[in-house]
């Protein structure tokens, strides 16, 4: 509960919020506090030559740094919303100035009030405290964006408002309701027209991360530095620069730039200290002259090719972070040397050759073996606003420094911008502790940040999630979840890189993120280049991956932000010409914007859309809405991996604003079934405003299982309330047309006909069933008489109207040998086209079944199998109706793999061993049961 000399402090600040040139951004200061005298400067400060802009740059500097003359805190009121964002305004904001009033502008000094002047009688007060709601009850409103110190949590800025449980008969919090709707409605409409209160500037980025292995740069780092000079072919793994052969860090004194060697200049700054709005300010305790080292530096000499370009292929600015800098058991305990860090850095520079005088380094931060460095071009230096950093270690008993990481935080004009670099647990079998490290550090990274927009001079920290992009270039230290023989054999396929989709599927990383255990919400760009550890001289394989540990992608980068527009990423690869470390780095290159906002415009827009809802929360009187098309809709006939939609209009027709949710029937339950989508699910509507809400049925394999064998009617109904006001039963149906695909190879073998025609009303004894489904027999019939000579069948992407087509087909039409057999193709397809079409269709049938044809049961005993006759001794043991599935698929593949040699039987079982071997959804992660080569041979046995 906030104390009462700060609510009539509060009160007295919105008495004058209604004066001309009135600052709505600055809370006032109390009468006790205020050291300024009637002129507004402070007697105790030195007099100077008089000038307007005077008084106000010395009561800033009160403001910032000046507790007052008791030396204690501003009693300014701790405006603390429910979401943990401090407040510099009301959740009523006030009435926007005169044309004549704004012509002149906020002032930007920070005025004490005098009560003598504006003397607040008791029963003037009493129209001034309806603000003090917004405090004191839990409906209180998110602040927006610009008036904020901070931005919001970076992984829900997209995610739909919480809204209160609801139900049938159950009402929820309303009030909370309408006004979570209301903000979002309005964050939208901001978003929506940012280019009238929002400049953009675009930036490029490079981004990159190296574990060096506790190594020195011994080597050129220009391959990894500035990769558009030297571009190397990532999936080329044995392509290397020559390592020095003197062993010592790669800087020869030309190479240095005179940022980091000459007297004229400042030695690069190591730690941050202090910023303001104008430039960034910079400590100098922690600085390196390369000359005064007792080392002696050599630099070993690129190819030309790679030294030479253009000052425009360079970035504006570099984030690289480095991990395992330091191995050392002292580093841990009692190390603050940076002279490993500042030999890195100045290789850094080095790389950049004669560029290097075109930048500065900005910041940089160490954990123990864990650095972040920030490098920008002198001529953005201007639009860098705050710098802060901050370190987690979650290493030896969760306090160590040998795992964790290092962060920077920035203020790019009006974005924030968060890099990481971290190092986590190490070893295979460690995912799980991989995960718990990843969530301390975001636990426990925090920065200090400047008030914006206010004169408080209370301490003010941020989360990782507090910003609008962020950034991690680490060393994980994910692994892949398959044998260490099966990862080499498939990194040796040919081509070259061919089955880096098949060893992603079972990396660490992206299994942690599609179980949402770590990482949920960061996007990676495709990986195109081999993994990146681990890297041997000696005891090595022939693409030089020590035969100890399990290659693996262990460096990555990932990146996440609030408006997906502001992130772009152009490149992500690899650089194998650095040698110099176990590990290989790896780069990516960024194209980001960053926002200059223009707050008067700002609040300009945002007071118009909060004038909307005055009163909104409060009013008395029930919306009322009239749905234009009815509240029952029916979509019509469903097909199989088919969408479709409609959508219903709804129009206000009351008086004031309303908020709208749908609710579920019952309380805990979804909204809506499976297999229908509504959006908007919640939203707001002014009065005389309508708004389409879309509703779409999609069948997939799992309720497409149910159905083809059940009730076909496609039904559900959903409550539409508005708050404070009626519910509405929505009525959504349609008519499921079953079909073969997601059906049991049990049915199928019985079915008499289509299944469209003959339904489930008419099936075979189980003693006359047949030797295999009709429809498998039609696609293999036509494969082999049109498409055996396709070189890329069952491997090129097909059309999928043709592969709807196809199905439709089966659904429909008798399949019984010489019957049936023309499909009804939409025309100028080429023959190609249509076989492409047939292969596909075979797959998705496969695919699609409810059962796999070899049963997980069997899965162990098919990893076991060493030749053709342990394949057909297991399939004695599959049931007969999928055994002579099987038998009929891989007799057409020996087929057609006899007349195009052992690379095409290894091309056909890469295409079929997940379909006929299919893994459980159920199964926990970790190692399979049967692995992708282990199904794969299991498949040759029996069509090689």
């Amino acid at each position: 509960m906030l104390m009462l000399s700060s609510v009539l402090e509060e009160t007295r600040r919105l008495r004058k919020l209604n004066e001309p040139n009135a600052n709505p951004l600055s809370p006032t200061i109390p009468p006790e506090q205020s050291t300024t005298s009637p002129s507004g400067r402070d007697p105790n400060l030195t007099e100077g030559p008089e000038s307007s802009s005077e008084p106000r740059q010395e009561t800033m500097q009160l403001s910032r740094a000046d507790p007052g003359p008791t030396g204690e805190e501003s009693s300014e009121p701790d405006h603390t919303n429910i979401d943990g964002d401090p407040e510099s305004l009301p959740n009523k904001m006030p009435e926007m100035k005169s044309e004549a009033e704004r012509s002149s502008g906020p002032n930007p000094s920070f005025e004490s009030s005098d009560s003598s002047k504006n003397p607040i009688h008791e029963g003037e007060e009493a129209r001034y405290w309806e603000w003090l709601h917004f405090y004191l009850s839990h409906r209180a409103s998110r602040t927006l964006p610009c008036q904020r110190p901070k931005p919001r949590d970076i992984r829900f800025i997209h995610s739909r408002p919480k809204l209160s449980p609801s139900s049938a008969g159950l009402p929820g919090d309303e009030g909370n309701d309408i006004a979570l709707i209301r903000d979002h409605w309005i964050d939208r409409r901001l978003a929506g027209c940012r280019d009238e209160f929002c400049q953009r500037r675009s930036l490029r980025l490079r981004i990159g991360t190296f574990n060096v292995n506790g190594k020195p740069p011994t080597q050129s780092l220009v391959p990894w530095i500035c990769a558009s000079r030297g571009r190397s072919d990532s999936g080329n793994i044995q392509s290397r620069l020559p390592p020095v052969h003197d062993g010592r860090p790669a800087l020869a004194s030309s190479d240095i730039p005179s940022a980091v060697t000459s007297s004229n200049h400042k030695s690069i700054p190591s730690t941050v200290e202090t910023f303001d709005d104008s430039s960034v300010k910079t400590s100098m305790a922690a600085s390196f002259d390369v000359r005064s080292s007792t080392d002696t530096f050599t630099q070993s000499s690129p190819p030309s090719s790679i030294i030479s370009a253009n000052d425009e292929d360079l970035p504006d600015m570099f984030i690289l972070g480095l991990q395992e800098l330091d191995l050392s058991t002292e580093a841990l305990l009692y190390s603050t040397s940076t002279l490993k860090a500042d030999a890195w850095i100045s290789a850094i520079f080095a790389a950049l050759g004669k560029s290097a005088n075109d930048y500065i380094k900005l910041v940089s931060k160490q954990l123990v073996g864990v650095l972040i460095v920030v490098i920008v071009r002198r001529d953005i230096q201007p639009i860098v606003k705050e710098v802060s950093t901050g370190t987690a270690a979650v290493g030896l008993m969760g306090i160590m420094g040998n795992k964790g990481a290092a962060a920077v935080r920035l203020r790019l004009n009006s974005t924030t911008a968060t890099f990481v670099c971290a190092h986590l647990a190490a070893f295979d079998d460690y995912v799980d502790r991989r995960n718990s490290d990843f969530q301390e550090v975001a636990r426990k990274l925090e920065f200090p940040i400047t008030w914006k927009g206010t004169r408080n001079t209370r301490p003010l920290t941020a989360n990782l999630w507090e910003t609008d992009m962020l950034f991690w270039l680490v060393n994980l230290n994910y692994r892949i979840d398959l044998p260490d023989e099966e990862i080499r054999t498939l990194l040796m396929s040919e081509p070259r890189g061919i089955e880096y989709g098949t060893l992603l599927a079972y990396d660490q990383l992206r299994t942690a993120i599609r179980h949402k255990r770590a990482f949920v919400g960061f996007l990676e760009h495709d990986i195109k280049f081999p993994p990146t550890y681990r890297f041997a001289e000696e005891s090595a394989d022939q693409l030089r991956y020590d035969k100890k540990r399990k290659p693996a992608w262990t460096d990555r980068l990932l990146h996440m932000a609030a408006d997906p527009i502001m992130v772009s990423q152009k490149s992500y690869e690899s650089c194998p010409m650095v040698t110099l470390s176990d590990h290989h780095p790896v780069s990516a290159d960024y194209d980001i914007y960053v926002c200059q906002h223009d707050p008067h415009k700002y609040l300009q827009i945002a007071q118009a859309l909060y004038d909307k809802f005055d009163g909104f929360e409060y009013s008395t009187e029930s919306p009322t809405v009239t749905i234009l098309d009815g509240t029952d809709l029916d979509l019509g006939l469903i097909s199989y991996m088919t969408p479709a939609s409609g959508s219903i209009r709804v129009k206000n027709t009351g008086m004031v604003a309303c908020a709208f949710r749908f609710v579920p029937l019952e309380a805990g339950s979804p909204i809506c079934k499976e297999w229908l989508q509504v959006q908007p699910e919640e939203g707001l509507l002014l009065p005389g405003e309508k708004v389409s809400i879309h509703f779409t049925i999609n069948i997939g394999k799992r309720t497409a299982s149910s159905l083809n064998h059940g009730n076909t009617r496609l039904e559900d109904k959903m409550i539409f309330r508005l708050s404070k006001g009626s519910d509405y039963i929505i009525s959504v149906s349609g008519s499921y047309l079953p079909t073969c695909f997601a059906t049991s190879l049990a049915w199928l073998v019985r079915s008499v006909g289509p299944i469209r025609t003959h339904g489930n009303t008419a099936l075979l004894p189980e003693g006359n069933t047949l030797s295999a489904p009709r429809e498998l027999m039609f696609l293999i019939e036509w494969l082999i008489t049109n498409a055996h000579d396709v070189a890329d069948l069952f491997v090129a992407s097909a059309d999928e109207s043709l592969v709807h087509a196809i199905r439709e087909h089966m659904d429909t039409q008798p399949l019984d040998s010489g019957k049936g057999t023309d499909v009804s193709f939409p025309e100028d397809n080429d023959q190609r086209a249509i076989a492409l079409a047939y292969g596909e269709a075979l797959l998705q049938f496969l695919d699609s079944l409810a059962e796999p044809v070899i049963p997980w049961v069997l899965h162990p005993r098919c990893a076991l199998a060493q030749d053709r006759e342990d394949a057909f001794e297991i399939l004695d043991h599959v049931p007969s109706f999928a055994r002579n599935v099987y038998v009929t698929v891989t007799a057409f593949l020996h087929y057609i793999a006899h007349s195009g040699g052992p690379e095409r039987a290894i091309a056909l079982a890469r295409a079929f061993a997940d379909v006929l071997l299919r893994d459980n959804p159920r199964a926990p992660p970790g190692v399979p049961a049967l692995t992708p080569l282990a199904k794969r041979n299991f498949v040759l046995y029996t069509i090689a």
